[in-house]
């Protein structure tokens, strides 16, 4: 009885929300929705010298491009993933790169710069980067990385994409079951001995 009290916390685990093909391994961009305007979008084993930070490949944006995903998540999930700011223009033309949140409705919850010319230096990258975002409140939406032109369009900056993961956090009565079952085998091992 308690082993089965134990399973049943363990099966009723919240599974993180997957993202697709979040590390690019199949090649391509299978699982997101590419756009472009005057950039590019490829999948890359190696870019201005830098290679993968999981497996062998990655994203390679140039301005104006953006990927992004379909999802859901609930409070306190959090999306994680390495990039990269390459920045092929000088300022006053201070290219920049983004990961956008938006609502089923195409409202924006969320746009987080991550890098610009300006912060990183003429010509420079930023080198591999992780970043780590919480969601405050349940929900479902779009999540999407970008890079954009400003002021011109001859000079095309880069954002590197990869590792991209969603973990979810397991809900309370979840953990109370798994507790649960955690005393009963305890108490069930101690009524053997």
């Amino acid at each position: 009885i308690f082993a089965g009290i134990l399973l049943a916390g363990l099966s009723g685990t919240a599974a993180a929300a997957p993202i697709v093909n979040g590390s690019f391994e199949t090649g391509d961009f299978s699982g997101w929705n590419v756009t472009t305007t005057t950039g590019t979008a490829n999948v890359v084993t190696n870019s201005a010298g830098f290679t993968a930070t999981d497996g062998s490949y990655f994203a390679d944006l140039s301005a104006d491009s953006l990927v992004a995903q379909n999802q859901s998540w609930g409070a306190g999930d959090t999306l994680t993933f390495d990039w990269n700011f390459n920045a092929n223009d000088y300022t006053p033309y201070n290219d920049f790169s983004v990961l956008s949140i938006t609502d089923s409705l195409g409202n924006i919850l969320d746009n987080i710069t991550l890098s610009d010319v300006a912060t990183v230096g003429n010509y420079n990258a930023t080198g591999w980067n992780t970043f780590t975002y919480a969601f405050a409140a349940a929900g479902a939406g779009t999540i999407g990385f970008g890079v954009y032109n400003t002021g011109d369009q001859n000079l095309d900056s880069q954002l590197y994409l990869d590792n991209v993961s969603m973990v979810a956090v397991p809900e309370p009565a979840t953990l109370a079951l798994f507790g649960l079952g955690l005393a009963g085998l305890g108490f069930a091992r101690r009524r053997q001995s």
